[in-house]
């Protein structure tokens, strides 16, 4: 109850007069999405938890009987408990379904050369106009035993939690920190910065059990150590802002970097529906309908629904 009551709470701290940040956001880059992508496509927003659903979505999409299904998480980076989660959920409403068409999953994207770009020039943008001593990239943390189930390294207990991630290679392909780390090193890159100019941490962590380090407030209390006060924090994790991003970070991060006696922390608005992010997010769907297809292509008389 108590934790129901404090949820609540930073909602109302962000809640907008057409309703959840999450929801009008989403439903603003499916509308831009549609119309990017034409007739050839019919495009439709579905959640795992909360409305609209998931099996609503399928339903309008099925109702159109597609032939070809492209799911979409707007989670970059995988994990089994929010891009595995969505795949559970939408096979799970299929199987309730006549139609089941061929589909296509996009599990991640943490590298797509189209994705860093996007996110780069939106960040450098941010950056000039606030001119940060330090840029701090979160993402939302898992609990170690999670990671290790998705990483024979973490499993092992070569990679420490706190460390950052070797390359990726087979055997951790599927690692959530990894993908996290190498798309911050593509991020550092674009925005030619070095190492000592930007720094990783995660966010979001519930409960007493490990997650991965380092965790956000010890972060900031290191940076404010160091002499940082000037901090810039941007979320390459979350595609759509939320309460993790304008609550957590916009209000709850910024106000204890204030008490620690930082002068300012501001926290980069997620691509939501930005113009660059719709194309891109355009281009992931295509290349997953078409390995093939590099460009978008002309309509014609088939739909796909993604």
């Amino acid at each position: 109850p108590r934790r129901a009551r404090k949820r609540a709470q930073a909602y109302r701290q962000i809640w907008q007069k057409e309703g959840s940040p999450l929801i009008v956001y989403s439903e603003q880059l499916a509308q831009s999405l549609q119309e990017y992508m034409g007739e050839s496509f019919i495009v439709a927003t579905g959640m795992c938890f909360g409305n609209p659903s998931v099996s609503s979505a399928l339903h309008k999409l099925l109702a159109l009987k597609p032939h070809r299904l492209i799911v979409v998480p707007l989670f970059p980076q995988y994990s089994s408990a929010a891009s595995g989660g969505a795949l559970e959920t939408t096979l799970k409403s299929l199987q309730k379904s006549e139609v089941f068409p061929q589909m296509n999953f996009v599990a991640q994207y943490f590298d797509h050369p189209q994705y860093i770009q996007t996110l780069s020039t939106h960040i450098a943008t941010y950056m000039h106009a606030f001119q940060p001593d330090m840029l701090l990239l979160s993402y939302h943390g898992l609990p170690i035993t999670q990671v290790k189930k998705s990483c024979s390294k973490a499993a092992a207990g070569t990679c420490p939690p706190s460390a950052a991630c070797p390359h990726i290679d087979p055997s951790n392909q599927h690692c959530y920190p990894a993908q996290c780390y190498a798309t911050s090193a593509l991020l550092g890159q674009e925005l030619k910065l070095s190492d000592e100019q930007y720094r990783i941490c995660f966010q979001s962590r519930l409960g007493r059990q490990a997650w991965l380090q380092p965790y956000m407030e010890p972060m900031l209390d290191q940076l404010y150590r160091e002499g940082k006060r000037r901090v810039m924090i941007a979320c390459p994790g979350f595609s759509i802002d939320c309460l993790e991003t304008l609550e957590e970070i916009g209000l709850r991060a910024r106000n204890y970097w204030l008490q620690l006696g930082g002068e300012d922390l501001q926290c980069i608005p997620c691509l939501n529906a930005k113009t660059d992010w719709v194309r891109a997010l355009a281009q992931i769907a295509i290349e997953a309908s078409t390995p093939e297809t590099t460009e978008m292509p002309h309509a014609t008389n088939t739909q796909d629904a993604a």
